[in-house]
């Protein structure tokens, strides 16, 4: 009897509670749920830009739309796979460290086939340019015409007609401003330079809003011509030091272990076993090598730059 009257104080205390702060306590839920919904938008947000990026790096790769979703669940599949079979050999955190290094390496070859393309796309602007801003002047201002007629011609710029063939079927196909602005985004990440970006924001206004950019275009161009110039002319200089790199470096080798041989009078067989049948000539010659292809990746990777300004 007493365990039962003290039930219905207790209920009813907690019911005076409750009434007197049910507008506090609605408050509170709204702002627990409110958030929860937030964090997932942001979650989805999140997952929504990575997909983006994923799928504007295969399109920048292959020239053409693909799912992001396939590739990503193969990364997926690929960490999972070596996961399991990493745990089996070592420890957590090598397993762990080895299938991200696998997962990542389709990513990285992806990458690196899209900057090979950026660098080719780059170096095609000012004939791109060039055509795009006469078509767009001779049809009269029509940006959708003017891409049309360039992504028809069949050569001077494989890499940027392929991107503005693409781009010219997003546009197409988009029905709204914020789609409009995402396909130009897209067209302007596949070359990833400068004029790249300008010239995206000069499509996006002249098909969204009508506007004239053929001021726009002509500063573009003026611009690409000079940085064309200014680019060929530290060509040469490059072209100079990789051949010194590749010609040079071999020869100056060469001709030490001659005049070891022929002007100190070193035993040309106590010379190759000390240079490779020794730890220490082994170690010197490796390292001499390894810095010989670190020279050269390293001068044609100066000698392959963007083409911008």
């Amino acid at each position: 009897m007493i365990y039962a009257l003290e039930l219905v104080l207790y209920t009813g205390w907690f019911a005076g509670l409750f009434l007197v702060f049910r507008k506090e306590l609605a408050a509170l839920g709204n702002g627990v749920r409110l958030r929860h919904r937030l964090a997932a938008s942001r979650r989805a947000g999140g997952e929504d830009r990575a997909l983006r990026w994923l799928a504007d790096l295969l399109s920048a790769a292959f020239g053409r739309e693909l799912a992001p979703g396939p590739f990503a669940a193969g990364i997926a599949g690929i960490f999972i796979i070596v996961l399991i079979s990493g745990l089996r050999s070592v420890n957590a955190a090598g397993a762990l460290f080895t299938a991200a290094a696998f997962a990542a390496a389709p990513i990285l070859f992806l990458y690196l086939r899209v900057e090979r393309g950026r660098s080719r796309g780059s170096r095609e602007a000012v004939s791109f340019v060039t055509d795009l801003y006469r078509e767009y002047r001779i049809s009269g201002c029509s940006m959708l015409t003017a891409m049309e007629k360039c992504a028809a011609m069949r050569s001077g710029y494989p890499i940027c007609r392929r991107q503005l063939l693409l781009l010219l079927l997003r546009l197409r196909e988009a029905a709204s401003p914020r789609e409009i602005r995402s396909a130009c985004s897209s067209f302007a990440f596949a070359i990833d330079t400068t004029w790249s970006y300008m010239l995206s924001v000069c499509i996006r206004m002249a098909v969204e809003k009508g506007t004239d950019v053929s001021e726009g275009l002509a500063d573009m161009l003026r611009q690409l011509r000079v940085a064309e110039s200014r680019a060929e002319a530290r060509k040469r200089l490059n072209s100079e030091s990789v051949r010194i790199t590749v010609f040079l470096v071999p020869l100056l080798y060469i001709g030490t272990a001659l005049i070891s041989v022929y002007y100190l009078g070193v035993d040309a067989k106590v010379l190759l076993h000390d240079q490779f049948a020794t730890p220490d000539g082994f170690v010197f010659f490796t390292a001499i090598a390894l810095l010989f292809v670190i020279n050269l990746i390293l001068t044609g990777a100066v000698s392959d730059i963007k083409l911008d300004y």
